[in-house]
């Protein structure tokens, strides 16, 4: 079982970035972080009404960190502050994309949008 990966850390309660390309798109808290991750990617996959709580986000990456659920909310609110991720609304005024391993931030320009997607 040497090619094994723990994730039982997703099984716990904690924090999760989700990241696309090495940059961070979205910051989220659950108690079981596992099948929160599930949702978003499954939601990545159809279109979603605006009125529903949870948003359906495109990544090929995630970061979990165990927190305890007294602390939850601030850890997260602290990485929304931090990395602000384009698909979080709340906590992050002005959306910007950082690379996930960096430690302090760094600015990129916006990617133009592409005249030939689809929109919905």
């Amino acid at each position: 079982m040497s090619a094994a990966v723990d994730v039982s850390v997703m099984l716990r309660s904690g924090c999760y970035l989700l990241s696309r390309d090495g940059v961070v798109v979205y910051v989220g808290q659950s108690k079981c972080p596992l099948a929160r991750i599930a949702a978003h990617r499954s939601l990545a996959r159809r279109r979603v009404p605006r009125w529903l709580p949870i948003r359906g986000v495109i990544f090929d990456s995630v970061s979990v960190i165990p927190c305890h659920p007294d602390r939850i909310d601030a850890m997260e609110q602290a990485l929304i502050e931090f990395y602000r991720p384009v698909n979080n609304h709340t906590h992050n005024p002005e959306p910007m994309l950082v690379p996930v391993p960096c430690l302090k931030p760094v600015f990129y320009p916006p990617k133009p949008p592409n005249p030939f997607r689809a929109r919905l």
